[in-house]
């Protein structure tokens, strides 16, 4: 099955009054994408070994600038495991130590408690989106076989562990540059053929003009 993150997107250029330094600009799109069960960019425990295909990330909004980003998510899905309909802040539980979950491959550890089903993120700078080879998978992986999204994969350019960051209901980053955020579900690969459900994820970029 699949999961279905509807992304609805907003950019906000904030508006000051006269005489501030900002420019009064207020500019909206909206876009609404399908998200497969199998999204994780294949972060985590290496499921290829399974012979389990694993899905890139989603590109979910393009960062034009420096600004402070608020996400904020609804909705319900499922993960198969724990059993259950989650929201996007997951459940908090503690994994077979044989998996390693996204958000577990961030701060490097096994074993240890997960927000199961959680929607989490990544910012990833337009310099690295546009480099040649680019591919919105784990970057520790670049050099190992298997697939990506049912294709044989060459050597790449990809998104470090560390950069990800946890969604859940919502949260607030602040970016210095121009970029893309990409969403993503903190699942493992050969738990995700019973996962159903989805998310409604709301994106607003306050920019301020310098």
């Amino acid at each position: 099955m699949r999961h279905y993150i509807a992304a609805i997107v907003a950019l906000f250029i904030m508006i000051p009054h006269a005489g501030s330094a900002e420019q009064n600009v207020v500019i909206t799109t909206t876009a609404s994408i399908q998200v497969s069960s199998l999204v994780n960019g294949r972060f985590g425990f290496d499921q290829t070994i399974y012979g389990i295909q694993s899905a890139p990330l989603v590109q979910a909004f393009n960062v034009t600038g420096p600004g402070i980003i608020t996400i904020i998510a609804s909705g319900s899905w499922s993960c198969g495991w724990p059993t259950g309909h989650y929201g996007p802040a997951g459940v908090l539980v503690t994994p077979n130590p044989g998996y390693q979950y996204p958000l577990q491959e961030k701060d490097g550890v096994y074993g240890t408690p997960t927000p199961v089903c959680a929607l989490f993120g990544a910012f990833v700078p337009a310099t690295t989106v546009s480099s040649p080879g680019f591919q919105p998978v784990d970057g520790t992986k670049a050099t190992l076989g298997g697939t990506i999204g049912g294709t044989n994969r060459a050597p790449f350019v990809g998104i470090m562990p560390n950069t990800l960051f946890y969604i859940g209901d919502g949260t607030r980053i602040t970016v210095r540059e121009p970029g893309v955020i990409f969403l993503g579900v903190n699942d493992v690969n050969d738990q995700s053929a019973d996962n159903s459900g989805s998310v409604t994820v709301t994106i607003a970029n306050r920019v301020i003009d310098q």
